[in-house]
């Protein structure tokens, strides 16, 4: 009786879970290719440059930065398990809780990784809706503060 009750819930489980897309891609690792292979389906251009100190994090497996035309940034972090992803966002929070910023920052995470788009505090600019696509694209969701 157990072993029929388990084969009927996991059957349950792979005809609904299994095929929700979505759902699937919020358990994918996500790796440093995806994310450049997801900026150049975008156009997502940009030129590899220094990431301010107070955005460093010695805890990624893989990271990097983008400078764009109009003074945005995109910083991008890889690390081994998702557990270490939340906890990078909490040690940027902190490396840049008491920094007078000239960047508005908005934190994009899915498992692994985390990518955060920069852009000049009253400056308005074309990137953010492809920034958006592509946090969209690898599961992504906007991070509140």
């Amino acid at each position: 009786m157990r072993r029929l009750a388990l084969f009927v819930l996991l059957s349950c489980w792979m005809v609904t879970g299994c095929s929700d897309d979505k759902f699937m891609l919020t358990l994918a690792l996500h790796s440093m290719d995806e994310v450049k292979q997801g900026m150049q389906r975008l156009s997502i251009q940009g030129e590899e440059t220094e990431m301010l100190e107070s955005y460093r994090l010695t805890s990624a497996r893989d990271s990097a930065a983008y400078a764009f035309d109009q003074g945005e940034l995109l910083y991008v972090y890889v690390f081994e398990v998702p557990m270490e992803a939340h906890d990078g966002i909490r040690k940027i929070e902190e490396q840049t809780a008491l920094v007078d910023l000239v960047y508005s920052p908005v934190i994009y995470n899915a498992n692994n990784v985390i990518l955060i788009y920069m852009q000049r505090y009253g400056e308005t600019t074309g990137k953010q809706p492809a920034i958006e696509k592509l946090a969209s694209s690898l599961g992504w969701q906007v991070s509140k503060p």
